[in-house]
């Protein structure tokens, strides 16, 4: 029996919307099938109908990620070639139906690739990234990354994610908030990956 239904994202086309959740058992693992019949759906005060159900492997889509990079040159050599690695390891992963942009965050937020699924073009940007900066702005690059994951562009799959390589540190003086990305994230719920 299902313990748990967490909301990952929602994306409307009205008169219809996809919602991207977790149905998970007591042992928090996934209910493997889900029926239709076993939701009820409410926008508001106002019923809707739910059409279908099904896991997110079997629905061909692909998702849209930002990787978000922190360039602090605090990072030792070998810790941001982890970080090098890791994200060419995430491009190498991606299916054809995968979109992925890199922002870089630093003493400044920079958008160094936009979305593609051109792994050979991303493979080259990140060798590319080095620490650079004496000061860093992971909570605007949280903003940026969440103004990305609400791009409607008709060649980017509905789902998004944002995942963040970064120490988690924010120094930059007069920025934004972690309050001010939490209360953005209450709006776009977009799931981050640290």
């Amino acid at each position: 029996d299902p313990e748990s239904l967490r909301i990952r994202q929602a994306w409307t086309s009205l008169p219809e919307a996809l919602v991207y959740f977790d149905l998970l058992d007591a042992n928090n693992q996934a209910i493997e099938k889900p029926q239709a019949q076993q939701f009820t759906l409410t926008i508001g005060s106002s019923s809707a109908t739910v059409g279908q159900v099904e896991p997110f492997e079997q629905t061909n889509e692909g998702a849209a990620y930002v990787l978000l990079v922190d360039i602090l040159k605090s990072l030792k050599p070998e810790q941001f070639a982890r970080v090098r690695t890791a994200l060419k390891g995430w491009i190498q992963a991606l299916t054809e139906k995968d979109r992925v942009a890199i922002v870089t965050f630093g003493k400044e937020v920079k958008r160094i690739h936009d979305f593609t699924g051109d792994k050979e073009s991303l493979q080259k940007t990140v060798n590319t990234l080095a620490p650079t900066d004496n000061l860093t702005q992971l909570h605007q690059g949280f903003m940026r990354a969440l103004e990305m994951g609400k791009r409607a562009d008709a060649n980017l799959p509905h789902y998004r994610v944002v995942v963040t390589m970064s120490d988690g540190q924010d120094d930059f003086p007069g920025g934004v908030t972690a309050p001010e990305v939490l209360d953005r994230l209450k709006e776009d719920r977009v799931p981050i990956y640290t």
